[in-house]
């Protein structure tokens, strides 16, 4: 039997300037405990409600304030109006060294009175998803149009993420099926690459898992939206590529869901001579040992195909990097022509590609990637 849950003294979590270590302290519920610091924000006002939803990832946590009135949009924008009633906001602490700061102050892209941005947070790693169920598009699925206030009170999710230290909004959420006062984002869970987002007042009467969305004849019965992630890591690597011209090996990598329905896989490389010329391609065997070719080594056999049509040739840019989207229904291949990808198919990818330097010309390879598909 599980022992009865109890509580522990934590952070107490209040607001304090941009940047701003927290010094306010709150006493423990004993003396034999030190005490801990309370976080407060850049904006402190009266009803902002900040607190109103906490998550915690790491040493980051997010907090969101659904009565803040601050019409600023995006990140780190102007807090010191309340001209927008209730746009609600959510502010992003980092412990570093064992003290919390706040790093980052978060609005939605099309802020606006009476959305209560901020009504429900879920962080993970470097993944922050903030709702506001009272916002007003119209616009179905994922980065529609955000000027529309036709449907009100139908919802909106909006994602960040941290790149370097910095939080950026890549993408604005809607339900598939957006009607007024659904409520989409009233609920909200991450995990890894998967958000899920509660609309508690949408009306379908369709039972389990993609049933009818268009029948409202259960209001209020509500639903549950589940978005993936396709820029997640792909596959796994091997092989131990030479030096290039750089002086470092080249790598390969890819992104996607992985699986042939969705046909959203992209190959991308890195750690190349910048403004160079190359391919991928592909095998159906892995050569773990490598192959001598030109100055690196082959680590993809079997049934080979290039990715040299019209369009697929890359070019690195500036910081020798590079990256193709590829079509899991035409995979080329040496004999028997292009083929598609089955679910459980597994194939091996690399990349060649020019060098750079005075020499003459000569060629190098990435390290190798294996993907099995779903």
């Amino acid at each position: 039997m599980l022992p009865p849950f109890r509580p522990r003294p934590g952070l107490r979590i209040r607001r304090t300037a941009l940047g701003e270590a927290a010094t306010s302290l709150v006493a423990p519920s004993t003396a034999a405990r030190a005490p801990n610091p309370a976080l407060s924000n850049t904006n402190t006002d009266t009803d902002d409600g900040f607190g109103a939803s906490v998550a915690i990832s790491g040493d980051t946590i997010v907090v969101g304030s659904l009565g803040e009135d601050s019409s600023a949009t995006d990140v780190n924008g102007n807090a010191s109006n309340n001209d927008a009633s209730f746009a609600g906001a959510a502010y992003v602490f980092v412990r570093e060294g064992g003290t919390w700061t706040e790093r980052a102050y978060l609005k939605a892209s099309n802020a606006e009175p009476f959305d209560r941005f901020g009504e429900s947070v879920a962080i993970s790693e470097d993944t922050i998803v903030v709702c506001a169920p009272g916002e007003d598009g119209a616009e179905a699925g994922i980065d529609g149009d955000q000027t529309s206030n036709d449907t009100p009170g139908s919802g909106a999710a909006y994602l960040f993420e941290r790149n370097a230290g910095t939080w950026t909004q890549t993408a604005y959420l809607k339900a598939s099926n957006v009607e007024a006062i659904d409520r989409f984002g009233v609920g909200l869970a991450v995990a890894e690459d998967t958000i899920a987002v509660g609309a508690d007042l949408e009306d379908s009467a369709a039972t389990g898992v993609d049933g009818d969305p268009n029948d409202n004849s259960a209001s209020g019965s509500g639903a549950t939206y589940v978005f993936r992630s396709s820029k997640r890591p792909l596959g796994t690597n091997f092989g131990v590529a030479n030096n290039n011209s750089t002086g470092v090996p080249g790598q390969i990598g890819a992104s996607g869901l992985g699986t042939v329905v969705d046909n959203d896989v992209c190959l991308s490389v890195s750690s190349l001579p910048p403004g160079r010329p190359g391919i991928f391609f592909v095998g159906t065997q892995p050569l773990p040992g490598g192959i001598n070719l030109g100055d690196g080594l082959r680590f993809v056999g079997g049934q080979l195909g290039r990715f040299n049509r019209p369009g697929e040739v890359f070019m690195t840019d500036a910081d020798g990097e590079a990256s193709l989207a590829i079509d899991l229904t035409f995979i080329p291949r040496s004999a028997g022509g292009p083929f598609a990808v089955m679910p459980g198919d597994t194939l091996h990818f690399q990349a060649w590609h020019r060098n750079s330097g005075s020499g003459g010309p000569s060629s190098n390879l990435t390290d190798a990637l294996t993907i099995t598909f779903q």
